[in-house]
């Protein structure tokens, strides 16, 4: 995009940082919400890798069907999905995957109040 107006400016900002803080949330939010619906899921490090890795394959791939469904009819699929399959999913399953650890991390801690923290 041309970065001399405020169009393109706009879907730089886009991509690089409204779209990665929300998706990065959501996730966040979804191993957060498995581990307040059963608190001994992750018992450390390693199952939080593991949940992590769960939940950015499942958003990945609710993602890349949104890109299919929003995709036009001229737009070449095949790129799109081999783009979307290479580049995408693994970035979320292991964005997800170092969060899942740090809270699987976190689960270790002795006490409530060094966990949250």
């Amino acid at each position: 995009p041309d970065l001399g107006n405020a169009e393109g400016l706009g879907h730089v900002a886009s991509a690089l940082i409204s779209a990665p803080l929300g998706e990065e949330f959501l996730k966040g939010l979804g191993i957060v919400i498995f581990l307040l619906w059963r608190p001994r899921l992750v018992l450390g490090p390693s199952d939080g890798i593991l949940l992590g890795a769960w939940i950015g394959a499942g958003f990945a791939v609710s993602e890349n069907l949104l890109y299919l469904a929003h995709s036009s009819p001229e737009q070449d699929w095949g790129k799109l999905v081999i783009t979307r399959s290479l580049l995408g999913m693994p970035l979320h399953i292991l964005c997800s995957s170092i969060f899942g650890a740090t809270v699987g991390w976190a689960a270790l801690r002795p006490t409530v109040s060094l966990r949250v923290a």
